[in-house]
């Protein structure tokens, strides 16, 4: 489990870091949609959910894996470890004790957890930072 988890974390830089321009072009672009053809509009917006429907898969995987995570947590628990040789409750507790923590994709050293709240917070910052820049008439 915990190198599924090295492994899909690391498979995660490369894929949330362009993900994460992407949506900021595609936010970019966006806020231009006044200027462009409809044609072009259209094919923006197609853009634009295609990349929040891959974050939507992203960040389910992540949300997946944790929950993965939190079922064999429980599942220690509920079996009676305690009536086991020693050499078996110390394995268990080495189990439990690694799936205690949370089990979110990370990215940037660990810097952000992939889950559904980060991608709200994402979308609230673009669409604040586009509402900004439309307040202050520069789109």
């Amino acid at each position: 489990m915990n190198q599924y988890h090295q492994l899909m974390s690391s498979l995660t830089c490369l894929t949330v870091i362009p993900f994460l321009i992407a949506l900021i072009l595609s936010f970019y672009q966006l806020a231009y949609l006044k200027h462009l053809p409809w044609f072009y509009c259209v094919k923006v917006l197609i853009e634009f959910l295609f990349l929040v429907g891959g974050m939507c898969h992203i960040s389910t995987q992540s949300e997946l894996l944790n929950h993965c995570n939190e079922m064999i947590e429980r599942a220690i628990y509920q079996s009676h470890w305690y009536k086991g040789s020693p050499k078996l409750k110390q394995n268990l507790l080495l189990i439990l004790q690694n799936a205690r923590t949370p089990k979110y994709f990370r990215f940037l050293s660990g810097l952000a957890e992939v889950k559904f709240t980060f991608m709200v917070v994402v979308f609230k910052k673009a669409f604040s930072f586009l509402n900004f820049m439309n307040i202050t008439g520069q789109l």
